[in-house]
């Protein structure tokens, strides 16, 4: 499998899997991924959109919640790009291992919890500035009433894995839990 693993590269982000021996762009943040059975290598273009997104949103010192982590790339992204602090939850029990080898790898794990569980695992948590959620239109119907409990006033939800024809479902779900 180890020689099919391609890199990425996402300006500003350049994603290696580990066994990947090729010239690293300059420039570029290096971000080493061991995807095992995780989903988050990078190659799915929802991954890339926010990892651009990251770039662009992130913040000195921020902190960060990950829901469906996976393999940990958006959160270690963050992390990378500036951030202070964050928490990763799956409800993919593969994430656990996965996600905090690719913290070791990024050189990130006194920054990087992992949890595994749902929403539940947010209930001891401060509101973050900047959000992530790489996760299918249903679950994000689900459970942006809870997400949008834990942005801070200020805070940065990036929400992926929609279709264009999504942003209206997604959108309608938002303005109702504003307006309760």
């Amino acid at each position: 499998m180890g020689e099919r693993l391609k890199a990425v590269d996402v300006p500003p982000f350049f994603i290696k899997p580990d066994v990947w021996q090729g010239e690293v762009p300059a420039g570029r943040t290096v971000i080493r991924i061991n995807p095992k059975m995780a989903f988050g290598t990078g190659y799915h273009q929802t991954t890339r959109l926010v990892l651009r997104m990251i770039a662009e949103y992130t913040e000195p010192n921020d902190f960060v919640i990950d829901a469906g982590t996976g393999t940990g790339i958006l959160a270690i992204a963050a992390l990378k790009h500036g951030a202070s602090n964050a928490i990763g939850f799956d409800i993919d029990t593969w994430c656990d291992t996965n996600a905090r080898e690719n913290a070791e790898l990024n050189e990130v794990t006194e920054r990087f919890e992992v949890r595994i569980g749902s929403t539940e695992q947010l209930a001891d948590q401060k509101p973050a500035q900047l959000f992530l959620a790489n996760i299918n239109k249903n679950a994000l119907i689900e459970l942006l009433p809870i997400f949008s409990e834990f942005v801070a006033k200020k805070g940065r939800l990036i929400l992926s894995g929609l279709l264009d024809s999504d942003r209206d479902d997604i959108m309608n779900v938002y303005i109702l839990k504003k307006q309760l």
